[in-house]
């Protein structure tokens, strides 16, 4: 039958109060099963320091937990390094590790890895030291033990990092031929939680099997609830290196439902690298820098930046796909800073794709541009999803719609907005760019396509050049039209009326209006036709706008204002 070796002893046990520390304080190692033929486990590793009850912890020195023992069954876990059962204060200056999963054999698995902190309850941890996670050593047959998180984090608890932080990481989990090894552990894991990082935090590295599938890089920051600001670096795990097929790099921040992320200027995210291979199939993918779900909130003002895929260097190897900058799926991201995909990987065999900057996934998301937003590969929207894209602030640029930004049910400028549109841009039929109440869109390049564009009361849109869309609507009063070219306006423009206006940078001199066509004339010459719905060529009038052009309205003008050699027919 069945049994289990003795567990190691914690290095110190409380019941609470508080504990200063400045030597080294280690757990104990489990106990080493012998007993050939009997599936008999490993024994646990010892904590390094266990709070039954709240407590305060000044850590200068050095707290290791103990590993666990090898078993001829399941190999044992390694202790946490810092157990807060209860919740507490830790201030940590020196260093705190959880310990190592050891060996299991007979098809069962090594040992899991210890986390680095522990919070069962709300607790505070402020770390200018060192925390890491236990990792998973051993070549069990039955795959690898989880590794441990350099901290978990209770509901309520508060983090303030300016030092290092780090998951375990897994080593040589042969295995059967074909099972997974061990994935890394997470930096922090953490659930509605306040988190400030200036410092770096990293997931784990992922397994490094002989043969099989190398193991995935570990997060570096999950947060399921809360807030995170950054101002340091967040990376996730490398992936593991194989003979076969490499392992997925980590992700660098997974942002939950509720959960809310801001990237500082200063700060930096990115995703894990993918693991190389030796003579196997495909190299590891890179690690998404972030992954936003439905109901999350993600705003960066820094650098994100997907894992870079692994090589392959085999005869028949396969290079890995780039990951992506941000993985949008539900929630909601605002930009002013850069976001950029992850390289590609190259094999002899073929080489991977390049990561998207912003990819999105199946749930509807929203992607705001503040000025100053910049992108480093394709920005795709998955079609059909109902994804937005949002132009907010003041003297932004974007160009590159319909080629950098592909598949998004809507683009909108918010309110009191003024951006430009530059280089060539396309809307395909379904899409519109509506442009909100107040809002300024300078078109310096073009726009084209099947869609459509929309302009909301007291809106502006000046166009250096023609507008070949399919449909232009005036949908409340005081628009603003500006044609800075008589260049061909294609689209049929509806909804144009009382205090609404067309400023031609031209000379008109009369009008005619006849099947729905307004033509504008410099005496007999045509200067520009537009597709515009009437009643007859009495509905609109010609104004100078003061600026040696034309304004085209809707309605009776008064003598004063209409031109002096001007007339309608």
């Amino acid at each position: 039958m069945g049994g289990a070796t003795g567990a190691g002893g914690d290095g110190i046990d409380f019941a609470g109060g508080l504990v200063v520390n400045s030597g080294e304080v280690t757990g104990g190692g489990g106990g080493i099963s012998f007993t050939i033929g009997k599936a008999v486990n490993g024994g646990a590793g010892g904590a390094g320091v266990d709070f039954s009850a709240s407590a305060t912890l000044l850590n200068h020195g050095s707290i290791a937990a103990g590993a666990g023992g090898i078993g001829y069954g399941t190999g044992g876990n390694g202790g946490i390094g810092v157990d807060f059962q209860s919740g507490g204060v830790l201030r940590n200056e020196g260093s705190i590790a959880g310990g190592y999963g050891l060996d299991g054999s007979d098809n069962a698995p090594a040992g899991s890895g210890g986390a680095g902190v522990y919070f069962g309850a709300a607790g505070t941890l402020v770390n200018g030291g060192t925390i890491i996670g236990g990792g998973t050593e051993g070549v069990s047959r039955g795959g690898g033990g989880l590794t441990g998180a350099g901290v978990v984090l209770a509901a309520g608890s508060v983090l303030r990092n300016s030092g290092s932080i780090a998951g375990g990481s897994a080593s040589a989990d042969a295995g059967a031929r074909y099972i997974p090894a061990s994935n890394g552990g997470a930096g922090v894991l953490a659930s509605y939680s306040t988190l400030t990082n200036s410092g770096t935090i990293a997931g784990g590295h992922g397994g490094n099997p002989h043969y099989g599938y190398g193991g995935t890089g570990g997060i570096g920051v999950s947060l399921d609830g809360g807030s995170l600001r950054n101002d340091g670096q967040i990376t996730g795990g490398v992936g593991g290196y194989t003979q076969y097929y490499g392992g997925t790099g980590g992700s660098g921040v997974y942002i939950a439902s509720g959960a809310a992320v801001m990237n500082a200027a200063d700060g930096s995210i990115t995703g894990g690298l993918g693991g190389n291979i030796k003579d196997g199939a495909v190299s590891g993918n890179g690690g998404v820098g972030v992954y936003l779900g439905a109901g999350g909130d993600f705003t960066n003002l820094g650098m994100v930046v997907g894992g870079a895929a692994a090589l392959s260097a085999g005869e028949y190897g396969v290079g890995g796909n780039g990951g992506a900058g941000v993985y949008v799926n539900g929630g909601t991201l605002v930009n002013a800073g850069t976001i950029g995909g992850g390289a590609y990987g190259v094999g002899i065999a073929g080489d991977g794709a390049a990561g998207d900057a912003v990819q999105f996934g199946t749930l509807a998301g929203t992607l705001v541009l503040d000025p100053g937003a910049a992108f480093d590969g394709q920005v795709a929207a998955y079609a059909g999803a109902g994804d937005v894209l949002m132009l907010a602030g003041a003297g932004g640029t974007l160009s590159g719609l319909g080629t950098q930004f592909t598949g998004f049910s809507a683009v909108a400028e918010l309110a009191r907005a003024s951006w430009t549109l530059s280089g060539a841009n396309t809307l395909a039929a379904g899409e519109e760019l509506v442009v909100r109440a107040q809002a300024t869109l300078t078109i310096a390049g073009t726009l084209a396509g099947g869609g459509g564009l929309r302009l909301e009361a007291g809106a502006t849109v000046a166009a250096d050049a023609g507008l070949g869309l399919a449909t232009l609507r005036f949908t409340g009063p005081g628009e603003t039209l500006l044609l800075g070219s008589t260049d061909a306006v294609s689209a049929a423009v509806s909804g144009f009326g009382a205090g609404d206006v067309i400023d031609l940078a031209s000379v008109v001199t009369s009008l005619t209006y006849a099947h729905d066509t307004l033509t504008l004339l410099d005496g007999n010459s045509p200067v520009l036709s537009l597709a515009l719905s009437g009643d007859s060529a009495a509905d609109f009038t010609l104004t100078s706008d003061h600026h040696g052009g034309t304004d085209i309205g809707y309605g009776a003008a008064s003598a004063a204002e209409v031109l002096a050699h001007g007339h309608v027919t």
